[in-house]
């Protein structure tokens, strides 16, 4: 099966959109800017790196450059059905209108009212995330949480961020769990924490005016890997993320489970590097630029003449 995976926040470049710009894309992106009331097309062509950190304007660049890199390859290829999607963080909002749930404009609309909430909730105390390689997950949730600290995803085997107050994230910086090195990340807050309360009953409140439908196509959320099952189901979702865990590591289970060993990541984002960590090792396209289209294109004539079944291999 083919998948389509959408990055989250931290795929966000300088120029990051300007590849895409052909006609349609131009149009594409200034609908976009619209939605969003936000100018992408700067943001994702002439603005600098620093320029774009800013979580309310990363997460609707990156949520309007996988959906511009999806309507390229829906445009210009026979995709094949079925076709799973993903998304790690914001990225589930993307997945979800490529998979047909909600329209493209207000993925991109939630997307920045999502940031802006996000970023005002960061104002109310001073938190922010670290990144923790290697170990074991139970030591290391263990070691997280006596210090008063959240573990925000689990990305892969020793790929852990934890999440909380400054000072903490310092304290755990000196003591690291056994076997463990951890970083600190550029990032303004404590996200998939209980510190995001207030975002999450504000985005809560902007969701739960927009249409939402059921996806034509299968759609994994990233708490748990399971798969959505309707409208309410994945409006739920979309909101509690905001304060609980992304699990990319189940996401990647069922991916597995679902035979998706061709996967695509629209965007130049982390997940392509977790896909190829994995034993055995998936097939990982990163789409970041239009040239990548024919490697696309070359992994579809492959998967078409690749006979075998799709139904999921069923974890014993």
């Amino acid at each position: 099966m083919f998948a389509m995976v959408m990055p989250g926040q931290g795929a966000q470049r300088k120029g990051m959109i300007a590849p895409w710009l052909d006609d349609a894309g131009s149009a594409r992106i200034d609908e976009f800017s619209e939605a969003a009331d936000l100018d992408l097309r700067y943001y994702g062509s002439l603005a600098e790196n620093d320029e774009i950190t800013d979580t309310a304007i990363a997460q609707p660049l990156i949520v309007a450059t996988s959906l511009l890199v999806f309507e390229r390859l829906r445009d210009e290829l026979t995709l094949p059905d079925p076709l799973i999607f993903a998304g790690h963080s914001v990225g589930e909002l993307a997945a979800a209108a490529a998979a047909g749930a909600m329209t493209s404009r207000d993925a991109v609309r939630l997307a920045r009212l999502r940031g802006l909430a996000m970023r005002r909730a960061c104002d109310h105390e001073p938190t922010g995330m670290a990144a923790v390689v290697g170990g074991g997950l139970c030591d290391v949730t263990r070691a997280v949480e006596e210090l008063g600290l959240f573990v925000a995803n689990v990305n892969g085997p020793g790929q852990v961020v934890a999440a909380g107050r400054l000072d903490e994230l310092d304290h755990l910086r000196a003591n690291p769990p056994a076997d463990t090195q951890v970083k600190l990340l550029p990032v303004a807050g404590a996200f998939h924490s209980p510190y995001m309360a207030s975002a999450e009953a504000e985005f809560g409140a902007a969701l739960e005016n927009t249409p939402v439908v059921m996806a034509r196509h299968p759609l994994l959320s990233n708490a748990d890997g399971a798969l959505v099952i309707g409208p309410q189901d994945l409006k739920h979702r979309l909101v509690r993320q905001l304060t609980r865990q992304v699990r990319w590591d189940l996401c990647a289970r069922s991916l597995r489970q679902y035979r998706a060993d061709i996967r695509v990541e629209l965007g130049k984002g982390a997940l392509s590097g977790l896909t190829r960590r994995e034993r055995p090792a998936p097939q990982a396209i990163q789409a970041s630029a239009p040239e990548t289209v024919a490697l696309v294109r070359e992994a579809l004539t492959q998967w078409e003449n690749t006979p075998g079944p799709i139904e999921p291999r069923l974890a014993s």
